[in-house]
């Protein structure tokens, strides 16, 4: 939208070690303005599945993010598709491998892409495997990208994740908000 060309990926990876690079300068230097609140700077979000990404979330990032998507093959550039969670779980794995030195452990994000309220999760799980999302019904009721069920099932869905994954921290689209408010009260306490 922008006019910015997707790029490689190497090439993106690239350009974000730059900016992290530009960022803690600037941000270090005690005479830039406007000065930070929190030091040495923001906390950064940092998410990806390749190695590189991986590794620098791992030397970077206050927050390891998972979006649990990949570039689908042979699709245009941007056209993305789904993760099994074996997949997504050996991407976390890969991750805590790079990060298992540091000082302070990084929070884990997964950024749901759907969120579905209905009584029947397998009627939803094989129209949104009719869409080509790369995973068939079974793989999307298992997928914590996804959440489909009650409020008190999507609730006890994340729980799961949090024990089999470590996500604490969840990113719902804007499209989603409405749909997952009701979540949100089931895990009050949780």
């Amino acid at each position: 939208m922008l006019g910015l060309s997707w790029g490689a990926p190497g090439e993106r990876v690239d350009h974000l070690a730059r900016t992290i690079e530009e960022l803690d300068r600037l941000l270090g230097d005690p005479e830039h303005l406007p000065r930070p609140a929190q030091r040495p700077r923001p906390p950064l979000l940092i998410g990806g599945n390749g190695p590189r990404m991986l590794r620098l979330a791992a030397r970077h990032a206050q927050i390891a993010a998972f979006a649990g998507a990949r570039q689908a093959p042979g699709k245009p550039e941007g056209t993305l598709e789904l993760l099994p969670a074996e997949r997504l779980a050996a991407t976390v794995a890969a991750y805590q491998e790079y990060a298992a030195g540091r000082p302070e452990p990084a929070e884990l994000n997964v950024l749901v892409q759907r969120v579905h309220i209905t009584e029947d999760r397998r009627s939803i799980a094989r129209k949104l495997a009719a869409q080509g999302l790369g995973l068939d019904e079974d793989q999307i009721l298992d997928a914590p990208t996804m959440l489909i069920g009650t409020p008190t099932q999507m609730a006890g869905q994340l729980r799961e994740h949090r024990a089999r994954f470590g996500f604490t921290y969840i990113t719902v689209p804007e499209s989603f908000l409405e749909a997952f408010a009701p979540v949100i009260e089931e895990l009050r306490g949780s």
